[in-house]
């Protein structure tokens, strides 16, 4: 049909035309986590290591995958131009989703939701905030996932379900969440094989490696990101902040909104279920759109679930975008079903469902746009970071260690250098020790006591005492947060 072709190149340029401002403002958002994936980029490129201090077999990346894409492009363009390279890469991951969807649309209902689905992800202001980060990438690679089951391809949905686990390891969720699909479409149970063997293909030769090398095929990350949940270092759990908002902050502070959005998804995935499971005794099947945003549904609830059962701290925000984007998109799923479920006047009671479902959208809308804000690395921060890195470059000839309070942009403008991370993400062992003993120490006396023996110590909030033997070497004034100072310690020269 010549007039879908040219729809979709119509609904393309209003896609591309929407998100170019956005990824033009994207551009110079910094998280400071992605830098320590930068960092094993750095060192896998230029010095064959796989590593984040050189020599120190630790998996402090929770995205093995990010690191592998971004290695060439820092032989290729430097180590300056990587965090933006990374930036338009996550989105360039975003728009490659929803270009997916709109040309596979085979007739008029699965454009109209495809473009509806497409165009309202990209404008949605917190799908930006991850810029840099593995989201987008997990999100490609989950969606790809499940639009190749739907589309039979089962062998390439599990490599692609196996890539998400590399990008983060809740994209596990993407294997049984696609195969489940498979089965409530009345798919025939024999042949999920397929599915599993294409996991495996990726699965496998990771594990192996990374057993070889690290020790284990999961990073160090989630045990230290579940203690200091469980300590509350560094305030609420994903569980409390939920509870407090009523889902994600991420999408909205109003928990009116979040809770009706909320609604909108359980209504749709059950409506989405019973569908499919009218399928099994041959009813009509889902457009591909629909499957997507029914599995991103679950997908959101069961990985946010399985973050607060194991108390991971409410503030790594990346968390909750797959929630966040399934609530933001259940409109549009709830408005599919109905457009999609036969029109009789049985059926007309799902009208004023979808005018609620259309009307959320357009409030979810108008109400997140205002907040298109980068994340508190952005702008002066990152800019002070790379001073202090620098100045650790300019200091500290002798390449001793650093601790860190946070060790992402420092750590990769100071590439040759070692570092401590107080937050235990680089350097997992003082905190694995803590969650062996079951005591909450914070710093530890003794780690104080070995740092008497290293060159600088940057702490952020947690300044080592004088008594302790150290000196303010130098102070950077910030002005993050109408002006923040931050001290640079080093060794005095008095012992004790």
């Amino acid at each position: 049909m010549a007039w879908l072709r040219w729809a979709k190149a119509a609904a393309t340029c209003a896609l591309l035309g929407l998100t170019t401002p956005a990824w033009h403002t994207a551009l110079s958002y910094r998280v400071d986590d992605a830098f320590i994936t930068y960092r094993y980029a750095y060192n896998l490129a230029m010095h064959g290591q796989f590593d984040y201090n050189l020599g120190q077999h630790v998996l402090a990346t929770t995205s093995p995958l990010t690191a592998l894409l971004l290695a060439p492009f820092v032989r290729l363009f430097g180590a300056d131009a990587l965090p933006g390279i990374a930036n338009s890469l996550s989105i360039a991951c975003l728009c490659a989703l929803q270009l997916w969807i709109i040309w596979s649309a085979r007739d008029w209902r699965q454009y109209a939701l495809g473009t509806a689905a497409g165009i309202l992800w990209c404008v949605g202001w917190f799908e930006y905030t991850t810029a840099g980060m593995e989201t987008d990438l997990l999100l490609l690679l989950f969606g790809a996932a499940v639009l190749l089951a739907e589309n039979r391809r089962l062998w390439l949905a599990g490599v692609m379900a196996g890539l998400a686990f590399l990008a983060r390891g809740d994209g596990a969720l993407a294997l049984p969440i696609a195969a489940g699909l498979w089965w409530m479409d009345g798919r025939r149970l024999r042949h999920l094989w397929r599915i599993a063997a294409g996991g495996a293909a990726v699965l496998v030769p990771w594990a192996a490696f990374a057993w070889a090398y690290f020790g284990s095929p999961l990073p160090d990350t989630l045990a230290v990101k579940t203690f200091t949940g469980e300590t509350r270092m560094f305030g609420a759990t994903m569980w409390q902040l939920l509870k407090q908002y009523r889902g994600p902050f991420l999408l909205t502070a109003q928990p009116w909104l979040n809770l009706l959005l909320l609604a909108v998804l359980a209504v749709g995935l059950a409506w989405a279920g019973i569908l499919l499971w009218r399928r099994r005794r041959g009813g009509e099947g889902l457009p591909s759109v629909l499957w997507l945003l029914a599995g991103l549904g679950v997908y959101g609830l069961a990985q946010s679930a399985a973050y607060c059962v194991l108390r991971v701290d409410g503030n790594y925000f990346w968390y909750y975008v797959p929630l966040a984007t399934a609530m933001y998109l259940a409109p549009v799923l709830v408005g599919g079903l109905a457009l999609c479920s036969p029109l009789t006047l049985r059926d007309l009671r799902w009208v004023p469902v979808a005018a609620l479902a259309a009307t959320l959208a357009v409030a979810g809308l108008l109400g997140n746009r205002p907040q298109f804000i980068g994340p508190q690395w952005t702008g002066p921060l990152a800019a002070s970071y790379r001073q202090i890195a620098a100045y650790l470059e300019a200091h500290d000839r002798q390449r001793q260690p650093v601790a860190l309070g946070e060790a992402g942009i420092i750590g990769y403008y100071a590439p040759d250098i070692p570092v401590f991370d107080y937050f235990g993400v680089v350097s997992p062992g003082w905190v694995l020790a803590a969650i062996r003993a079951r005591e909450i120490v914070y710093p530890p006396p003794t780690l104080l006591a070995d740092l008497r023996h290293e060159r600088f110590a940057f702490v952020v909030g947690w300044p080592p005492a004088e008594s302790a033997g150290y000196r303010i070497a130098r102070r950077f004034v910030s002005s993050y947060m109408g002006g923040w100072s931050i001290p640079v310690y080093a060794p005095s020269q008095r012992k004790g």
